[in-house]
């Protein structure tokens, strides 16, 4: 299980993460056990620094996460709220160049004409979304089973061409209708934790909740239900051994967190891929006046952009991000910025280069100059503080 991943190269001068060593625990977990399945719970296509790039005269938009995941051998994906950042065509291009399945148990398309779940065009025609899928796996004795995967994501994102319905009663309503077909069934989720437990106290026959969205580990156990979710950024994978005793009717779930770094080498083949884009990117900064590997800073202090860190306080990166904010507008006397626009989640070690900077805050925008009463920062600020832990804690 992999979750909330807007990197496709290592983090953290090549030391951590990397879809190409994820792409390696995948194969080496297969060659052992060929019923192994790689699922990404969401947060993928967006945001990233290739966002903004252009390839072949249009937006990357998460092109080389899809291609970067096809190579690592992905199976299945579930939606989560950054999937709906990019536009109606972009994501169609996105889910058509996929070469695994996606499964949508609550978001839907929605056209000028009517409310339809998303679709998929392959080599073969056009293909729905589904709801739920039911995959049938064969033990070494030629004993088969059959697991029940299903994706809820949260309804944050207000696209205009996405409509939710409760991820909660979906989950439910599927649940109800598959239950008698599998052996054992899967949630693929993207939502606050609090929402996976409670998922879980409502199902208890699930087997699984694969999660995503915190961007940290979380390991729960509800009664017989595991839930879990991996570090953003590939920064780990949660393995996770089903065990079904089709006799009892009884399933066993054994987990490990797998830390991905430099003991996993890099998949020669994902490898390339990934190459591939980051080379891409370098043209396209040299193509809009930016040297992706011209030196900037030289600090012998590490510094701390992680989200786990600068959600909760203040490190020495944000100090320059708000600084260089008050030297763009001389005349404010506070510089404020929400820490969930801080993208990078890595810590930058000397030197630090012009890429550093662009994949740290890869949204854009402008900076925005404003008067006001000393009281209305003082909710502004206290709102901030409420929001600790999320993207919504204040740096200032």
């Amino acid at each position: 299980q992999i979750n909330d991943v807007y990197e496709i190269a290592p983090i953290e001068a090549g030391k951590v993460g990397g879809v190409a060593r994820i792409a390696t625990i995948k194969k080496d977990l297969k060659a052992n056990n060929p019923n192994t399945y790689l699922l990404m719970a969401g947060d993928f296509l967006s945001p990233s620094v290739y966002n903004s790039l252009m390839f072949e005269g249009k937006r990357i938009r998460g092109r080389q996460m899809v291609e970067s995941l096809n190579a690592a051998g992905l199976d299945i994906a579930g939606f989560g709220n950054h999937e709906f950042d990019i536009s109606e065509a972009e994501l169609q291009s996105r889910m058509n160049e996929s070469a695994f399945d996606w499964i949508s148990s609550n978001s839907y398309h929605k056209t000028k004409d009517a409310i339809v779940p998303f679709v998929k065009t392959t080599s073969t025609g056009m293909e729905r979304l589904p709801a739920y899928q039911i995959k049938t796996f064969k033990d070494a004795d030629g004993t088969t089973v059959k697991v029940g995967f299903m994706g809820v994501n949260i309804p944050f994102n207000k696209a205009t061409y996405v409509v939710y319905t409760d991820p909660l009663e979906s989950a439910e309503k599927i649940y109800n209708s598959i239950k008698d077909s599998c052996d054992a069934i899967i949630a693929i989720t993207h939502q606050q934790e609090a929402d996976d437990i409670i998922l879980a106290q409502r199902l208890p026959g699930l087997a699984l909740v694969i999660g995503g969205h915190e961007h940290d580990m979380r390991y729960d156990k509800v009664g017989e239900v595991i839930v879990s979710k991996a570090h953003a950024n590939a920064r780990s994978a949660y393995i996770l051994n089903l065990q079904i005793n089709k006799k009892t009717g009884r399933n066993k779930v054994s987990s490990r967190l797998q830390m991905v770094d430099e003991t996993i080498r890099l998949d020669s083949a994902t490898n390339l891929v990934v190459q591939k884009w980051m080379g891409i990117a370098e043209k396209n900064y040299a193509s809009i006046g930016f040297d992706a590997k011209n030196i900037i800073l030289n600090s012998g202090e590490p510094l701390d952009a992680r989200e786990a860190s600068v959600r909760s306080s203040k490190t020495n990166f944000t100090r320059m991000v708000v600084a260089a904010m008050e030297k763009a507008a001389p005349a404010s006397q506070v510089s404020i910025v929400n820490s969930g626009s801080i993208r990078l989640d890595d810590i930058l070690q000397a030197p630090v280069t012009q890429y550093d900077i662009i994949r740290a805050l890869p949204f854009g925008g402008s900076i925005m100059e404003v008067d006001m009463k000393g009281s209305v920062l003082k909710q502004i600020l206290d709102a901030g503080v409420k929001n600790l832990g999320t993207g919504g804690f204040l740096q200032y």
